[in-house]
């Protein structure tokens, strides 16, 4: 069975405070053979949920990403909110995105980093 996965390669980097600017994320099917698929993501809710790591049941933020256009090219946004950042603190956390459709629930095989930061 395949397994979704994000194309993250070095951790999301955000600045404490900052907030107003959209981050994409591209999903892809991983087919177990070496290849990758887009995920179509028709009729599919995303939801990043940042947590601590080796915590998943501890969710520091919870939030609905907008599906772009066409669906079909698996990618999402997330548009950092004014209170995001805070709500997360300063650190290192472990992310994941989970789709959601009718009779349909996976969540991003491995999970990727998020780093808040202090301002210079």
């Amino acid at each position: 069975m395949s397994s979704v996965v994000v194309n993250i390669s070095n951790a999301v980097s955000i600045k404490l405070g900052d907030y107003g600017f959209g981050i994409n994320f591209t999903i892809y099917l991983d087919n177990g053979d070496g290849t990758f698929t887009l995920k179509d993501l028709t009729n599919l809710t995303a939801t990043l949920k940042v947590y601590r790591a080796g915590a998943a049941s501890t969710v520091l933020l919870s939030k609905s990403l907008s599906i772009l256009n066409p669906p079909a090219n698996g990618v999402c946004q997330w548009v950092v909110g004014a209170t995001d950042t805070t709500v997360i603190g300063a650190g290192n956390w472990s992310a994941e995105i989970q789709l959601t459709g009718a009779g349909y629930q996976e969540s991003t095989s491995d999970p990727f980093q998020v780093q808040i930061v202090y301002a210079p």
